[in-house]
């Protein structure tokens, strides 16, 4: 008789099965059937969850709740179980153990297992909330007592997509005359999953007359993804006369007028030919070939066609991607690439433990380049365990070494994931012009300022490392993420693999949280400096003349010159979808000035004057006390940070605010990703949550009946203040945290509706650098639904 896992080993059969909508609750009946072998006396099984999976955790003890699970042997044999969220082999971290107690199993006997067990009042379990066509009950049976566990044929279920929750849709960020551009958009279910279950007329309304656009497009089942092409502004368009009348939205209805979305901002560039074109990209997410989800061909068809992305990098961990998957990786970056349409770079993610380097992308202009892992963890052919690079220091000088052209054909960009990136330590110049401070994983200003601190000289990005088969969206679900991944603008004049390096290579990219708003920073200076596109301290050789300029943008190295008073006016314009919550210019790790747009009245466009001496006070738009009442009601409340730099940096935010001697209106969150865990109301005066940040952003906003009256009461596991409302002013006021990175509270007054999606601000800054001292200006946007944004610095120099 044929010697198969299943006669010997036994089989494992799930009811129900097919499709379920992905963060809905259900119950299943898993049924484990012993084989020849029977099971021994304290054998058992595993059941095995992706690392990935957010499906509520399994539980024993509390019948009435959340996950419970029920389980019996046929031969009533006892069994014990436990659920635990970290115990198995990547990628399959979460394990079910069921373990048999008094007696063993003969063949034919059972075990048998209700999870999300609804007959004591558990609610079920909540599924995983992304979609998975093969969402596996991974099982492994110890037959014989001795903790070797075998994998037998285990039980498959489809999580599709729910009913449509929210729309997105997407214009290019920036088109010039005559430009034929496409209108793209899509349905998300409530846990951000693209859905095809959407069967309705959508009517579009345009701010500006656009050729092509149709009236009205139906929407029928099936489809993902929607796409108008061919569309081109109209000639009878308004003549320009501000920023404001270059920004261009479409806005989406239903048959019944109810607003569906917004497009982002498009920009129309009329005259500067100089401007550049932004184009999306995602350098940062994996395939269930190494810990995400879905297949690395779902997830190239993905960034594609349900995000809508420009740039794709798939980067899986080194340490488990054999030679087949490296190649294959590489072949179908090659099938998608597609120029001036959509871009898959090649790549790699270098993942060392923390002490040795920590996590840096690595990135190919060219396929098929030798891959050098930091190990062969979990890669059981070590034929080529000699490529290894045991630090990141040694992968840097190993991989110059085969790319002498440096930044031209090679980039590496440091990350901060489950381990982070010690660029105190390991950090190349040659090669590393820029660094990644958001992620899913949460927000890393710290490691720009680490960067700052070494006096590197690199440009922002953001990217999401999205493991739930959705690269250029990457919403957290309800997961141990801290956040929704971001997106990185590229700032170039075409769409390739060559222009996207050299804008990597010049620092000419801006970092968001996932938002696509329009940024340009540039700038005049009233005297001609040199120019370097790379690091003088990198030792790479700038053109063989040297370039003088009085133009500059973000992410320029400006050489002052000694004895000579720099002036730079600085352009800032901003557009966005969503109301501009502030504006903060930098210099480094200081704050040159906060710029609150609704606090300008009316005006879209503001010229100031400060000073890059943080010391000096450079206030705006100073309020007085008396137009408080009318203007500013509502209370903005937002918290941020993390614990640690490391793994477990998830910094839990449980509290309550009650408003003494008051009663709430209404109240608006932002950043709270997880439909679990949502901004409850408790009473007419009381509200509570139970969160995290890693740090990110988090809070509300809150209209109350009486804006100026009574006090605020702040409960939580890691503050407790009460603060009278009248004290509540258009400045922040702020409560720091002892330990942890940057944990905070901050409160201030609001507008009851601020108009401003788009600023302008014109800036004069005295450029003085001291030697070594660079300085680094930069912009940090936030917007009113808790997105930011971070400009590539420009770094003024003044060499020895």
């Amino acid at each position: 008789m044929k010697n198969t896992i299943t006669q010997f080993y036994g089989q494992v059969l799930l009811e129900p099965t097919g499709e379920f909508i992905a963060g809905t609750h259900a119950t299943f009946h898993l049924k484990y059937i012993a084989g020849k072998y029977g099971m021994d006396d304290l054998g058992g099984l595993k059941i095995l969850f992706r690392f990935a999976c957010d499906q509520s955790p399994l539980q024993t003890t509390h019948p009435k709740e959340l996950g419970y699970i029920s389980a019996w042997a046929s031969n009533g044999a006892g069994l014990e179980l436990s659920y635990h969220a970290r115990e198995g082999e990547r990628p399959w971290y979460k394990v079910l153990r069921v373990r048999i107690v008094g007696k063993g199993l003969k063949e034919g006997d059972e075990i048998n297992l209700i999870l999300g067990d609804k007959s004591k009042g558990s609610p079920g379990m909540r599924l995983q909330t992304f979609c998975e066509p093969f969402f596996e009950f991974r099982t492994m049976v110890d037959a014989f007592s001795t903790n070797v566990f075998i994998p037998v044929p285990s039980p498959k279920i489809s999580l599709i997509s729910g009913p449509p929750y929210q729309w997105r849709a997407y214009l290019p960020t920036v088109i010039h005359e005559k430009e034929v551009f496409s209108l793209k958009f899509r349905a998300e279910d409530k846990w951000g999953n693209p859905t095809d279950k959407a069967n309705l007329k959508i009517f579009f309304k345009s701010t500006h007359p656009i050729k092509g656009l149709p009236r009205s497009y139906h929407i029928k089942e099936g489809n993902f993804g929607h796409i108008i092409e061919g569309l081109q502004l109209g000639k009878d368009l308004p003549v320009f006369q501000s920023f404001e009348d270059q920004i261009i939205y479409i806005d989406l209805f239903d048959s019944n007028s109810n607003h569906l979305a917004r497009t982002n901002p498009m920009v129309f560039i009329t005259k500067n030919k100089e401007y550049f074109k932004h184009y999306w990209g995602d350098l940062h997410a994996q395939s269930e070939e190494t810990i995400g989800t879905n297949s690395a061909e779902m997830f190239f068809k993905f960034a594609r066609d349900h995000a809508f992305l420009d740039i794709i990098g798939h980067q899986g961990n080194d340490f488990q991607i054999t030679k087949e998957l490296w190649r294959e990786l590489n072949e179908l970056s090659n099938n998608y690439h597609e120029k001036n349409k959509f871009i898959p770079l090649f790549g790699y993610e270098y993942s060392a433990n923390t002490s040795l380097g920590g996590d840096h992308n690595v990135y190919f202009l060219k396929p098929h380049q030798q891959i050098h892992r930091s190990s062969h963890a979990l890669i059981s052919d070590k034929d080529d365990l000699e490529s290894d690079c045991l630090t990141a220091s040694e992968l840097f000088s190993t991989l110059l070494s085969e790319h002498p052209t440096g930044q031209k054909s090679m980039i590496v960009i440091p990350h901060v994931g489950g381990r982070y990136a010690d660029i105190t330590h390991h950090f190349e110049r040659k090669i590393e012009p820029s660094i990644e401070i958001h992620s899913a994983w949460g927000t890393f200003e710290w490691l720009l300022h680490d960067a700052f601190d070494m006096g590197y000289r690199v440009g922002i990005v953001a990217n999401s490392d999205d493991h739930k088969g959705r690269p250029g969206i990457g919403y957290p679900g309800a997961s141990k993420f801290g956040t929704q991944g971001g997106l990185t603008c590229f700032l170039t004049s075409e769409l390739t693999r060559e222009s996207i390096f050299k804008a990597l290579s010049l620092r000419k990219h801006y970092a968001t949280t996932g938002e696509r708003i329009f940024l340009d920073i540039r700038g005049t200076l009233n005297c001609p400096c040199r120019y370097h596109e790379q690091d003088p301290l990198a030792g790479l050789s700038d053109a063989s003349e040297p370039k003088l300029v009085k133009e500059v943008m973000m992410g320029d190295i400006i050489e002052i010159p000694e004895n000579k008073n720099i002036t730079v006016n600085l352009s800032i314009l901003i557009a966005s979808a969503t109301p501009i919550e502030r504006i903060e210019i930098f210099n480094g790790k200081s704050l040159l000035k906060t710029i609150r747009p609704y606090l300008s009245a009316s005006k879209t466009e503001e010229y100031l004057k400060i000073n890059t001496d943080s010391t000096k006070t450079n206030s705006i738009f100073q309020v007085h006390d008396t137009d408080l009442p009318e203007n500013f009601p509502r209370i903005r409340i937002q918290w941020q940070g993390a614990e640690f730099r490391a793994r477990k940096r998830n910094c839990m935010w449980k509290g309550t605010i009650e408003f003494v001697g008051n009663e709430i209106l209404s109240t608006h969150p932002f950043n709270f990703w997880n439909q679990d865990s949502p901004l409850q109301i408790v009473s007419k005066n009381k509200i509570s949550w139970n969160t995290y940040t890693a740090g990110n952003i988090q809070g509300f906003y809150v209209d109350l009946f009486q804006p100026f009256k009574g006090k605020l009461l702040f409960t939580s596991n890691q503050i407790d203040f009460e603060l009278p409302l009248q004290e509540i002013s258009l400045n922040d006021t702020i409560f720091k945290i002892e330990g942890g990175i940057d944990k905070k509270v901050s409160l201030n007054r609001y507008p009851k509706i601020n108009p401003h999606c788009n600023f302008k601000t014109k800036i004069d800054l005295p450029i003085n650098p001291k030697i070594n001292q660079d300085h680094r200006i930069f912009v940090k946007i936030t917007l009113e639904n808790g997105h930011q944004a971070w400009s590539s610095p420009i770094y003024f120099i003044k060499k020895s």
